[in-house]
């Protein structure tokens, strides 16, 4: 068995297997432990199968370079998503349940219309597998991680990477937003977690920022960085050493 999901409402459980003797995935009762169907359509072991948000449809993923779209209440195939060309390592329905992200082995993610079952666009960007995708609870963001030791962030509609998560020292397994979409938690290879803060507008990054900086740059700093010597309004009426440098002697002043 390779991978096991709850739907929504805790009454029914998918499972997917492994064995290359058992391309299936099947749906469970809970209360029974009884089988209620039968996903027959892969012609490889699968690796991963979930529910939709209203638990009314079940996507798998498999060896054999598709996802499968499935009613989960008689079993039915729907449709094949096609486009990957190696594995598809995972599939996550968004929280509307009308697109679905997928992520494959020839280092892209690719997000699909789950009604009409075309592309909508895909994520370029990794240069190793990508084993994780994840919308954000507004739908809005995905995140992946990859065997090329680092997560991303995208903005699913246009195709484009917002930010790259670097500070892993092996392959990312997992990557998942936060129930309030505000982080990005990552699981990698090398024996830890990290969670990553996610910032939805330049304003909230600088908001954020003006918290948790002990002081601002001086003004020598600032121009070494090749930035307006003159600090931010903000900096001067709130942090270190701006607030104090007008009581400073010359020297210090001159740090300033």
């Amino acid at each position: 068995m390779r991978t096991a999901a709850f739907s929504s409402d805790g009454v029914h459980v998918v499972t997917g297997s492994d064995d290359t003797a058992d391309k299936f995935a099947r749906i469970w009762d809970v209360a029974t432990g009884t089988t209620t169907a039968v996903l027959e359509g892969h012609t490889a072991p699968l690796w991963s199968a979930v529910f939709s948000p209203d638990g009314l449809l079940v996507v798998t993923t498999s060896d054999d370079s598709t996802a499968l779209l499935w009613n989960a209440v008689s079993g039915e195939l729907i449709r094949r998503f096609e486009g990957h060309l190696a594995q598809v390592y995972d599939a996550t329905f968004s929280p509307d349940g009308k697109r679905i992200v997928t992520a494959g082995t020839d280092n892209t993610a690719r997000i699909w219309d789950a009604v009409a079952g075309t592309t909508i666009s895909v994520l370029n960007g990794h240069s190793g597998s990508v084993f994780s995708a994840a919308f954000s609870p507004n739908g809005r963001r995905v995140a992946t991680g990859s065997s090329d030791k680092t997560a991303r962030i995208w903005d699913p509609a246009a195709g484009t990477t917002i930010a790259v998560l670097k500070g892993h020292a092996g392959p990312v397994r997992s990557a998942v937003f936060s129930p309030d979409g505000k982080s990005v938690l990552t699981a990698s290879d090398d024996n830890t977690a990290q969670i990553w803060h996610v910032f939805p507008t330049l304003e909230a990054l600088i908001d954020h920022s003006k918290l948790v900086v002990p002081r601002c740059l001086t003004r020598r700093q600032r121009e070494d960085a090749f930035l307006n010597p003159e600090p931010p309004r903000w900096c001067v009426q709130e942090k270190w050493p701006f607030r104090d440098c007008g009581l400073l002697g010359s020297a210090k002043a001159e740090a300033c």
